[in-house]
């Protein structure tokens, strides 16, 4: 589990993130510039090097000048919940240029979107899912059980993929059946997240 927080983090916006993360362990380079935290993800590699941190310098990394990561479970709560008083990075805006969606937003236009989705969300609602998502989950299993070594990433991808294809769009994009569909668009999504994660820190 990791999560990073970034500059105007906990909404201390008057107070320079970098004398905030002064006191936080991490790699020499990673105080001083973000190439270091370009350079692994660049190259990748960022989990697995955030992992051999964490295991080093404890639940709180310095992997930027303004950049904090935690593999705490206990930060969760007061990074993501409704209440808490952390705002985005500047970093997520560049998955959504020019059109925000509540992944990405701050504040009141954050609020009124999570408005509309949480309806989507209510107990009752995520019952009348269930069905559906056990039927994609019945073929991920069929799929494991007959295929024997398997990527699992890859195949909870595809999972991922089918279950949200079905219910945002209403057809199912076969993703757990269909190898050469499933390896599109996989690879179509991992270029796009390394695109934004290597043009926002470049």
């Amino acid at each position: 589990m990791g999560s990073t927080v970034k500059e105007q983090a906990l909404g201390l916006n008057s107070i320079p993130m970098i004398l905030l993360a002064s006191h936080i362990p991490g790699p020499f380079l990673a105080k001083v510039t973000d190439l270091w935290h370009l350079y692994h993800c660049w190259g990748g590699k960022r989990h697995h090097k955030l992992i051999q941190l964490h295991e080093r310098y404890g639940p709180f990394v310095r992997i930027g000048p303004n950049v904090i990561s935690t593999n705490s479970a206990s930060a969760i709560p007061a990074i993501y919940s409704a209440s808490a008083p952390v705002l985005k990075s500047p970093f997520y805006e560049a998955f959504a240029p020019g059109m925000p969606s509540s992944f990405t937003t701050n504040d009141n236009i954050y609020k009124q979107k999570k408005q509309i989705l949480s309806a989507a969300f209510a107990p009752r609602k995520l019952e009348i899912m269930e069905p559906l998502i056990r039927q994609h989950i019945d073929t991920f299993c069929e799929k494991i059980a007959a295929s024997g070594n398997i990527d699992i990433a890859v195949m909870l991808g595809a999972l991922s993929i089918d279950v949200l294809s079905d219910l945002c769009f209403g057809k199912c994009f076969e993703t757990l059946k269909n190898e050469q569909e499933r390896d599109r668009i996989l690879e179509a999504m991992e270029n796009s997240v390394q695109l934004v994660i290597r043009t926002k820190l470049a």
